[in-house]
This record gives C-alpha cells, structure tokens and sequence, in this order.
C-alpha cells in the first residue's frame, strides 16, 4: 500500500506543477489553453489530496495527518478549483481572479512546508 500512496504524492505534487504551469501559460496568453490545465490540475490536487488524506487516517500508509491543517488547505484547494473554472468558462475575467488564484496556490504550498 505504501507504493500506492507514493503514487498518489507524485500525482499531488503533478497535480500542483500543473496549477504553476497553468498560472504561467495565462500569464502570457490570457485567451490560451492555461485555464483548462489549471482546472485539471486543480482537479486533480482535490482527488488525490482526499485519497492521501484517507489513506493516512485508515493507517494504511503515511503518518496521521493534522486534520486542521487538512481542512485549511483543502478550503484554499477548493477556491483554487472554484476560481480556475470560472476563468475557464470566461477567459476574459479580470486580473483580480488571477492573482488570487496564484496567491492562493503559493500559500497552499507554504502551509504544506511550514505547517
């Protein structure tokens, strides 16, 4: 099961170089394909974050997690998800939307180091 959950941390960690990407891409070109990677990415950080989060509570594999620093970045995870379909479906949304969405993924990503 440990290899499981070494497969489900690499996705983890994809999943947010694809939030990154993303960001980067509509940086350069706001009406480009960098919305949808960042959905998916999204996504993909909310689905395997819950598994990880499964996993290590039932025992199985990893360490007990913290479920208040769980909670916290899975509320930031999920207003990134929320924030990345609504520039999806309007590319023109403002710049607001997308300096949140960054800021937010930079913070998800310090409370994971330093928490």
């Amino acid at each position: 099961m440990d290899f499981v959950y070494d497969a489900l941390v690499v996705l983890h960690l994809l999943g947010m170089a694809g939030i990154v990407a993303g960001l980067v891409v509509r940086a350069s070109a706001p009406t480009g394909p960098g919305t949808k990677v960042m959905l998916y990415s999204a996504g993909a950080q909310v689905l395997t974050g819950v598994a990880l989060v499964g996993l290590a509570s039932s025992g199985v594999a990893g360490n007990e997690p913290d479920n208040t620093k769980v909670a916290v970045k899975l509320v930031i995870a999920m207003i990134i998800l929320v924030l990345a379909l609504i520039m999806h479906r309007k590319p023109r949304s403002g710049k607001g939307l997308f300096v949140t969405t960054a800021v937010l993924t930079v913070a998800n990503v310090a409370i994971a180091v330093f928490w």
